[in-house]
Formats: C-alpha cells, structure tokens, sequence
C-alpha cells in the first residue's frame, strides 16, 4: 500500500520543512522489513531527496551490503565507497552473482565507473597481490555490453601520451579485428626506445586478437608481417614496468625502469612453437619440445585455442575412438592443465565443447568412447584442483539425460579412484545426487560394501549436508 500511494514531492516537502530526514524515519531504517521498503521506492522513486538521505542513513548505519547496486544513492560518493568495498569482499568470497552485482554497481553511472577504475588502478600499483585485481576488471569490462568505455581503460592505462596507439588498439578491439597498418604503428612505437606503457596491450581482446592469428590452422597473417605480430604478443607477455608511487598532488605516476630480460626468449620461443603447429598432427613426434615451451603462460593459452581448431576437424577423432589411445593434442592440454591453474576454465570450456558436440560422421560407440575419453580430461582438471566446475557441470550434463549412462559411470568409477576423506559439503552436493543413483552406480556395488561406491556413501554420512 505504501509503494503504490508513495509520493515523493510531498515526501521532500517533508525533508525541506524538517530540515532533514525526520526522526521516525531513522527509526525505520533499523528494521530489515522497513529497510527493503526503502530500497523498493528508491528504484522507483530514483530522484527523491529523502529516499536518497535515507538510503545514505543505511549506509552510515553499516548496512551498505543489503544496498541494491543499482540504485541512484551509489552515486553519492560515501554511499558509493562503502558498498564498492562490500561487494568487492564478496568477490573476494566467490559469492555467487557477485561480479554481476559489481558490474551493475560501476556502470551505475559515468561517475561511478570512473571512481571504480581510479580506486582499482591505485589497488593494483599500491596493495601486496593487486595484480590480482586485474582479472576482476577484466571480467567487468568484458561484460558491459552498453557503455562506450573503451578510451577510460586505455587512458588510465597511461595511454594519454600516445594518442596513436590508443587509437590504434581501440580501433582492432572494436572492430574484433586486426589491422596491418595499426599493427606496424603498435610495432613501431614499442620497438623504439621509449615505448609506451605495456598496459595498453594488455586488454583481453587484443591479445585474443594475436592468440587467434598466429595459432590459427588457417593462418592469414602475410609472411612480413607475422614477426610483429609475435613480437608484440612476448611484449605484452614478458615485459614488466617498475612506475612510481602515484603522487599525492595530481596522482601521476613516473616510469622508473623496464624490464625487457625475457623479451627475446619468448619472441624464439613463439616462433618455434608456431612451426610445430604448423605440422598438425605430425606435433607427437615434436612432444617434448612442445611440453618445454608450454611453461610459458601464452603459449599455453595459444595452444588451447590451436588444439580447439584442430581436434573439431571432422576427421580427427574418427581413429582416436576406435584405438581408445589419447590422442597427442590432448595430452598437451593435460599438461597444460598442470602447469597453470589460471587457464583451467578455458580447458573446461573446450572440454565441455567436445563432450556436447554430436559428432555425427562417427559410430555411436565410438562417440560414447569419445565421451569417457573427454570426461578423463575433466577428471585430470579435478586432480589439478578445478573441482566444483567439473562436477557442477557433470551434474547438469546427468540432469539433461540425453547421454547414456555408462559414460557417468565411467566418470564416476575414475573419479573415486583419484579422491578420498574427509570431503566438503560442496563437493558432496555436487557429487552425492549422482553416485547414489541406482541407474549409474547400481551394478558398481558389492554385496560386502567395500567397493568405492559404497564406501564414498558411508564416507557422506559424516559429512553435514543441509
């Protein structure tokens, strides 16, 4: 009744009169009921004073976590800081919806995405580990599908000074797609003597740019050309920039040194690589080779995507399945698994690609062996510490009974073999709902309860699932 006779004119004439917010109306504010009261009228009421007042009273109240990250009061800086440091706790968590509720809450408005990149960019140079903010904004900026924000990132990435090489880039990311022209003025400007900052390479779709020209299985690059392509992915890669402290007067900050030690190995360590995979399926006999080169986090990251092009050809698996031999392209991706934790969601996606492609130029046999195969790999991201993914999409893949089951089953009789006590309540849920089905474990148990199955559910019996 109150949201629908709400009237904020008469509401502020109130506010105007009183001098300020009245007191029955701090009173309220105590109560959780009367609380989400507020916050459903200030969504619709956005430019009303005393909502406004009354949802910064929240704030100053200590209650800036329950504040929807959408509404006007963010705009107001106090109001802005307090839930900006809640929600990033949050992330800090891994609460579930908390990156969406952060990216609603920054591109609020201009102002408050601005405000979060200034305070983000000052984290990162100034606090032990900021470096890890850096996915986080990542993350952020690759989900804001309305703003123009573009020029912000570069500009506070220190671009201001090469308008050239902002332009440049800004131009390859929004057009999704690279320029020889805007390459060669990038290649010029970071082979001279005073480059600039190397943070305006560093923008995930520029480098997804490079990683798919050069690990294409179709490569277009023209032949005089692909050495500036290689060279400004090791830059981006193996550069690292010593700046100053921002000041404290106009918040700039000096470039103290660069170091370039790693440059020219990652430059020969890319070309190498990029004539292995230029052979295809003849890399198993360059195996080691390519196991000594994936240490390298963007060779890594090159090769998922090369091996993700090459394994989909439609011929590919048509011997793998009948041999039941893991092929060579996805050993290198088990490797890769085990050397750099940061790239297991990529690994899972691919993984997830192959396992749903229906792969129709095949015998349905070997498809289900194709399938084991797949969920191998998923069990070797579990032993290497992707583990809550894995089952979380195991689970769901189950749940759309359109595999046969012998392929959970399979998944299950490995897993168990690789995991042991005591278990997390989060592994559990995952897994629980799918080792205690009769249809997929049944025929796994013995009579004597020793077998895996029967001991993984005695195991859960002390574990406090609510």
């Amino acid at each position: 009744m109150i949201i629908k006779h709400f009237d904020p004119k008469k509401a502020d004439k109130i506010f105007n009169n009183e001098g300020g917010v009245p007191p029955w109306v701090m009173e309220l504010i105590t109560h959780s009921h009367w609380r989400k009261m507020v916050y459903k009228l200030v969504e619709v009421h956005r430019d009303c004073l005393m909502l406004n007042f009354a949802i910064k009273s929240i704030s100053d109240a200590g209650f800036q976590s329950e504040i929807p990250t959408t509404t006007t009061a963010v705009n107001q800086m106090e109001v802005f800081i307090r839930v900006f440091d809640s929600t990033m706790g949050r992330i800090v968590d891994g609460a579930p919806g908390a990156l969406s509720d952060f990216t609603k809450l920054i591109t609020n408005g201009e102002c408050t995405y601005l405000a979060a990149q200034m305070i983000m960019s000052s984290l990162i140079h100034e606090c032990p580990g900021g470096m890890n903010l850096v996915k986080i904004m990542q993350d952020v900026n690759e989900s804001i599908k309305d703003h123009q924000t573009m020029q912000t990132q570069l500009s506070i990435a220190k671009g201001a000074a090469w308008p050239k090489v902002m332009q440049a880039v800004a131009s390859m990311v929004a057009k999704k797609s690279l320029n020889p022209a805007d390459i060669q003025i990038l290649f010029q400007a970071y082979s001279s003597a005073d480059p600039p900052p190397v943070g305006l390479l560093r923008f995930k779709g520029f480098a997804e740019l490079l990683i798919e020209s050069l690990f294409s299985t179709d490569p277009k690059i023209p032949t005089d050309h692909r050495p500036k392509y290689i060279f400004l992915l090791s830059y981006m890669a193996a550069v690292f920039e010593k700046w100053s402290v921002p000041s404290k007067k106009d918040h700039t900050q000096t470039r103290l040194d660069i170091f370039k030690e790693d440059l020219k190995f990652t430059q020969e360590s890319l070309r190498k690589i990029l004539e292995m995979s230029a052979k295809g399926n003849d890399v198993v006999s360059e195996l080691p080779a390519v196991f000594n080169f994936l240490k390298f986090g963007v060779i890594s990251l090159g090769m998922i995507h090369w091996i993700g092009k090459t394994v989909k050809e439609p011929s590919y698996f048509k011997f793998a399945g009948e041999s039941r031999n893991t092929p060579a392209h996805l050993i290198i991706i088990d490797e890769i698994a085990t050397l750099h934790p940061t790239l297991h969601r990529r690994i899972l996606d691919l993984l997830v690609e192959l396992f749903e492609a229906p792969w129709p130029q095949l015998d349905v046999l070997i498809r289900l062996e194709l399938q084991k195969m797949f969920l191998d790999r998923m069990i070797h991201l579990v032993s290497c510490g992707c583990v809550l993914p894995v089952l979380g999409y195991v689970r769901s893949a189950y749940a759309k009974q359109d595999t046969d089951v012998s392929v959970f089953r399979h998944f299950v009789l490995e897993l168990l073999d690789v995991i042991a006590p005591p278990y997390s309540v989060a592994l559990v849920k995952h897994l629980l709902p799918l080792v205690s089905d009769n249809a997929v474990t049944g025929m796994l148990r013995h009579a004597d309860g020793k077998d895996p199955v029967s001991v993984f559910l005695e195991d859960c019996k002390n574990v406090d699932v609510v």
